[in-house]
C-alpha cells in the first residue's frame, strides 16, 4: 500500500488537507479508481492535532492505514477508540521530536487520565489492527478498567509494546482491572510485550471481592493472547472486611477450551493482596489452552492473616495447561498452587520454588483431571511440597540442601557446581521439556536435563571475578 505524508498548508487546516484527498477520490470513484493513501498524523505542539483523540477521530473517518506520531510531552486525555470494523491498521507511537522526524524509542509521551475516568478505551472488530508503543499511561480512575481497556472481536488484532502503564486506580464496591484489561473474542489476537505494568491499585469499598491489579484478560472463542517480556510489579488489590483479593499482578480467565495463551519471559514481582483471603498474589490463571514458560514470580505478598495465598495459582479444566522453566521465590505465603479439574491435563516441569513461609507447592487433582510434576525443586519452605492423591511425579528434589544453588541467600538460584540437581532429571517427562531454560540457554547440557528452572552450563567465574 502506498503511503503519503500530508503537510500543513497555510490555506488549509490539517483536517481540511487530510479530507480533500479522500473527498476527491470519493467524488471521482464512478469514473476512476483512486488509490487509498496511508496518512501520517502528528500530535502535539507544531503538529496537526492538539490531542491524540482528535487525531484518532480523523483517522477513523478516513479509509486506509494511518500512523499517528505523538510528540514528547504530557497529554491530559480520556481517549475513546472504535475503529469500526473497517479493517484499517492504526499505529500510535510516542516520543517524537519537534519536527516529528526522530523518535526516542523511549516512553516519553504521557497520556494522563487526570483521575476523571479511564485513560483509554479501545474497541476493535472486523479485521481492525491497532499497534501502540512509546507511552506512559497513568492516572486513570474508574470502577473498572481504569488504565487501558482493550476489547477485540472477530479477527481483529492489537499489539502493545514498550509502554508503561502505571498509577491507575479502580475503586468501587466490587472493582477490577486497574492497569490493562483485555477482552478477546472470536479469532482475535492481542500481543502484550516489553511493557512495564506497575503501581496500579484496585480498592474495594465493600466486602465481596476485588481483582486484577496489573493485567487482566478474559478469552473465549478461538482467540490468542501473547504476554512476553513484561515487568508486572508492585500492583495492589485491597479489600477490607471478609472479602477476597484475586490476581494482584495478573488475573487471566479462559472461558472456552480453544483459546491459546502463551506467556513467556516475564517478571512478576512485588505485587500485593490485602484482604481476608488472597488467591494469586502474583497471578491467578484459570481455564485451558495456556502455556507458561521462563517466567519469574518473586516476592509477591499476601497481607491477610492466614497467608495461604500462592504467588502463582493456576488451574485447568476441559483442556491443557503447561508450566515449565519457571522460578517462584521469596514469598511470605504459598509458592505455587496447581489444580487440574474434570477433563483437564496440567503438566509442570523444571520449576524452582524456593523460600516460602507456607507450602512451596500444593498440587491437587479433582474428578477426571490429570496433573504431573517432574524435574522440579521445591525447598526452604514451611512444607516443601504437598502433592495430593492422583498427582504423578518424578525426578524432583523436595529436600533442603545448602549445596543446590550458587548463592540462595542473595537470590541466585542457579545450580552450584556439584549440585544434586545436575544431570538428574528426566529427559522425557509428561508433555516433554521446554526448549530453553530460564536464562534462555540450551535446556539439556550433559547426560540428562538438570532439575529445576536453570541448566548448569559452562560457568567460568561464579563470583563474577577471575580467580
Amino acid at each position: 500500500m502506498l503511503k503519503h505524508r500530508f503537510q500543513n498548508r497555510s490555506e488549509k487546516t490539517p483536517w481540511q488537507t487530510l479530507l480533500s484527498a479522500r473527498w476527491l477520490c470519493s467524488t471521482l470513484l464512478a469514473v476512476l479508481i483512486c488509490p487509498v493513501y496511508a496518512a501520517t498524523l502528528t500530535v502535539g505542539p507544531g503538529g496537526m492535532f492538539g490531542s491524540l483523540q482528535a487525531a484518532l477521530d480523523s483517522s477513523v473517518m478516513m479509509a486506509g492505514d494511518d500512523e499517528i506520531r505523538v510528540r514528547t510531552g504530557t497529554y491530559m486525555e480520556n481517549i475513546l477508540i472504535d475503529l469500526g470494523g473497517s479493517g484499517d491498521r492504526v499505529e500510535i507511537s510516542g516520543g517524537w521530536n519537534a519536527t516529528f522526524t526522530v523518535s526516542t524509542d523511549g516512553r516519553d509521551s504521557i497520556l494522563d487520565g487526570n483521575a476523571t475516568g479511564p485513560v483509554m478505551e479501545v474497541q476493535l472488530s472486523g479485521s481492525d489492527q491497532l499497534v501502540m508503543h512509546g507511552f506512559v499511561v497513568r492516572n486513570g480512575l474508574a470502577e473498572r478498567r481504569a488504565g487501558i481497556s482493550l476489547e477485540s472481536r472477530n479477527s481483529s488484532s492489537a499489539e502493545l509494546y514498550n509502554n508503561t502503564i502505571s498509577n491507575n486506580r479502580a475503586e468501587a464496591d466490587r472493582p477490577s482491572s486497574a492497569g490493562l484489561y483485555s477482552l478477546l473474542l472470536d479469532t482475535s489476537q492481542i500481543t502484550i510485550r516489553n511493557n512495564s505494568i506497575i503501581d496500579n491499585t484496585v480498592i474495594a469499598t465493600d466486602t465481596v471481592d476485588a481483582r486484577g491489579g496489573g493485567l487482566t484478560a478474559e478469552l473465549s472463542g478461538n482467540s490468542m493472547l501473547g504476554i512476553t517480556g513484561n515487568i508486572i510489579a508492585d500492583n495492589q488489590v485491597t479489600i477490607g472486611g471478609a472479602g477476597s483479593g484475586l490476581g494482584a499482578g495478573l488475573d487471566i480467565t479462559n472461558f472456552d477450551p480453544d483459546p491459546v495463551i502463551l506467556m513467556t519471559d516475564n517478571v512478576i514481582t512485588g505485587n500485593r493482596i490485602t484482604a481476608s483471603s488472597a488467591i494469586g498474589t502474583g497471578m491467578l490463571l484459570g481455564g485451558a489452552g495456556w502455556t507458561l514458560r521462563r517466567n519469574q514470580f518473586i516476592g509477591n505478598i499476601d497481607d491477610d492473616v492466614t497467608t495461604f495465598g500462592a504467588q502463582l495459582s493456576a488451574s485447568v479444566f476441559q483442556g491443557e495447561g503447561v508450566l515449565s522453566d519457571t522460578l517462584i521465590a521469596m514469598g511470605n505465603a504459598r509458592g505455587l498452587q496447581l489444580n487440574s479439574n474434570n477433563g483437564g491435563l496440567l503438566q509442570a516441569t523444571n520449576l524452582t520454588i524456593v523460600e516460602h513461609a507456607e507450602r512451596g507447592i500444593l498440587a491437587s487433582v479433582n474428578g477426571t483431571g490429570t496433573l504431573s510434576v517432574f524435574n522440579s525443586i521445591s525447598v526452604n519452605a514451611d512444607t516443601n511440597a504437598q502433592l495430593n492423591a492422583g498427582v504423578s511425579s518424578g525426578n524432583n528434589l523436595f529436600v533442603n540442601d545448602p549445596g543446590l544453588f550458587i548463592n540462595a541467600p542473595m537470590g541466585n538460584y542457579e545450580l552450584a557446581a556439584g549440585s544434586a540437581a545436575i544431570d538428574a532429571g528426566d529427559n522425557s517427562p509428561p508433555g516433554g521439556l521446554g526448549s530453553l531454560d530460564l536464562n534462555g540457554a540450551e535446556r539439556v547440557v550433559g547426560a540428562a536435563v538438570d532439575i529445576g528452572a536453570y541448566e548448569r552450563g559452562d560457568i567460568l567465574f561464579e563470583d563474577g571475578f577471575e580467580s
